[in-house]
């Protein structure tokens, strides 16, 4: 296979159509800063609140000097050995840098979302020459989505098409939610070029680029590898089924790709064997959707890529030779895509808890080919010879028509989190406000200051999960997947701040749960509509050590004996 280069002029275009995609994904945070109303503040967490706040609390541990990191969302026993080398780093700059946690986390979330999008085209011209396919594939990849916006509500809803509340499953919505999905996005592109990049020159050094990308992805989102693996032994199969032998080069670079990154995945599997808390998180079922909500979900690119795949086959020549000049080539790139389809499809409904989260990276091969069976397409509406001009006019605007068309979900999707946040104070989770007391932030910046480092802090869940996040220390219960036990915790929660749970019983179960500290903010002071909460102020057991407005801390000084507080409330 002969290589494939990529122009300057190419570059260039990828970068600021990169830079506008990224300034797009910024918009809505902008907006919600500015709208921050006053007495409040912006903790710079927005969709899926809870896994950002988990985030922020390993980035907050690395900004104190830790480099392995225990959960503080649970007291429960822990080696305190888990490693996150991406949110290390960005812990390690801000605190290097002195920048904020929410500035650090969306400036690494846009550098590696550039790296990401680069990596696209590159992908992408290893299946053409021509410089308009590959700008259609890119621009597919980077904006699509599906049929979600003709259903989207003003809130998630697990039963509607995934466009509209799974964004790993879509690189735009991966772009703007989430910066470990794209740092993990850009690590599973570099893996997949790599090692088609030391094939193409027979270079071992890319391979060993390859296999440095798949160490860190290893370490900061191991369910990737999973996908990868089974995509390139799937793909080295039809490769020798194809080539009637075994493709010795490629699975030597494979192979050394998998060694350089087989110790981050022993280290992964040993510490998912010894740390017990570790195991519970990754156990919590995330279950796939039906498949039906997938198709709707991608909606035209599943009709676009088959075109693609169809045509590309058709016009690539010969089955293993090289193409004409221009033309889609259908040798290892493209039966590398079309495997990744196939597989990618596939393995999210392997049965392990977490088979959701193994959808990452099926949008780069279904819209690579989606954008190409565009291209495909409009080179079919032949213009009439005495009017050429016309014709590509025609086929541009009905290009941009099915970009727009594939990018509304997309617009909704930033527009429901926007209105949810700046008229009703939610993130997507229903449940956690976007915008918080200051009073609140301050008391919890109090806390990183003058509480011990083995303090454990009670307070509602929806506190809870801010708390670790900015104090960096540990509450009993704040995240639904990283505290054991959750959902009964919550129940005693809201039972205690409600004021049903009798004093002698309270005073118990602080003991016996290892609570130091109690914490109390506008959530806990009325934990259900209508209902005044528990006055902490009056408990002997209780001494305030500091205040700030309506929100306070408090230190648990007394001892007793051990009972269930759900005993006398059930």
């Amino acid at each position: 296979m002969q290589p494939r280069a990529v122009s300057r002029r190419e570059w260039g275009w990828v970068l600021v159509c990169s830079l506008a995609v990224l300034a797009a994904t910024c918009l809505p945070y902008a907006i919600i800063w500015s709208a921050t109303p006053s007495g409040f503040e912006w903790p710079g967490l927005l969709y899926n609140f809870d896994d950002h706040a988990v985030y922020f609390a390993w980035m907050r541990q690395a900004h104190d000097g830790a480099f392995f990191f225990r959960n503080l969302f649970t007291n429960a026993p822990q080696t305190g050995l888990y490693s996150h080398l991406y949110f290390w780093l960005l812990g390690l700059l801000a605190r290097l840098t002195g920048l904020s946690l929410p500035m650090v986390y969306h400036l690494g979330r846009l550098v590696s979302g550039l790296v990401a999008l680069l990596l696209v085209y590159r992908l992408a011209a290893f299946l053409t020459d021509r410089p308009a396919y590959r700008r259609l594939m890119w621009l597919t990849v980077a904006t699509s989505a599906g049929f979600g916006w003709l259903v989207m509500g003003d809130k998630v809803d697990l039963h509607q098409p995934v466009d509209t509340w799974q964004p790993e499953a879509f690189t735009f919505l991966s772009l703007y939610t989430n910066g470990l999905f794209t740092v993990s996005m850009a690590l599973m592109l570099a893996v997949v070029v790599g090692l088609l990049r030391a094939e193409e020159r027979r270079q071992a050094r890319y391979a060993i680029a390859a296999g440095l990308a798949g160490l860190a992805l290893a370490d900061i989102h191991t369910y990737d590898v999973i996908t990868l693996g089974a995509v390139w032994g799937a793909y080295l199969v039809a490769r020798a089924v194809r080539d009637r032998g075994l493709p010795r080069a490629a699975l030597g670079y494979a192979a050394l790709a998998g060694g350089i990154a087989l110790p981050a995945i022993a280290w992964m599997l040993y510490f998912f064997a010894r740390e017990g808390v570790f195991r519970q998180r990754v156990q919590v079922p995330t279950p796939t959707p039906g498949f039906h909500l997938y198709l709707a979900g991608y909606g035209l690119l599943w009709i676009l890529a088959l075109l693609g795949i169809l045509w590309s086959r058709k016009r690539s020549g010969r089955e293993g030779s090289d193409p004409a000049p221009g033309a889609p080539s259908f040798s290892n790139a493209a039966l590398l895509l079309v495997v990744w389809l196939a597989v990618g499809s596939a393995v999210p409904y392997i049965p392990v808890a977490f088979q959701r989260k193994l959808v990452q990276g099926l949008h780069f091969p279904l819209a690579l080919w989606a954008g190409l069976g565009l291209g495909l397409l409009l080179d079919r509406r032949r213009a009439p010879a005495n009017k050429p001009c016309a014709g590509r006019e025609s086929a541009r605007a009905l290009a941009a028509l099915c970009l727009a068309v594939m990018a509304l979900t997309s617009v909704r999707f930033m527009a429901r989190d926007v209105i949810a946040a700046t008229e009703q104070n939610l993130s997507s989770t229903g449940v956690h406000p976007v915008y918080w007391p200051a009073e609140e932030l301050r008391v919890m910046r109090w806390m990183s200051n003058h509480l011990p480092r083995d303090a454990v802090i009670w307070c509602l869940p929806v506190s809870g999960a801010l708390i670790p996040a900015v104090a960096g220390r540990t509450v009993y219960a704040g995240h639904w997947g990283e505290t054991p036990d959750f959902p009964e915790k919550m129940r005693e929660a809201i039972a205690a701040f409600s004021g049903r749970t009798p004093t002698t019983l309270l005073r118990d179960y602080l003991r016996s749960r290892g609570i130091t500290h109690i914490y109390t903010g506008l959530l806990e002071r009325s934990p259900l509509p209508g209902t005044p909460g528990l006055d902490l102020s009056r408990l002997p057991f209780l001494r305030v050590v500091h205040r700030d407005g309506q929100a306070a801390v408090y230190e648990v000084v007394a001892t007793g004996r051990d009972f269930s507080i759900l005993s006398d409330t059930r």
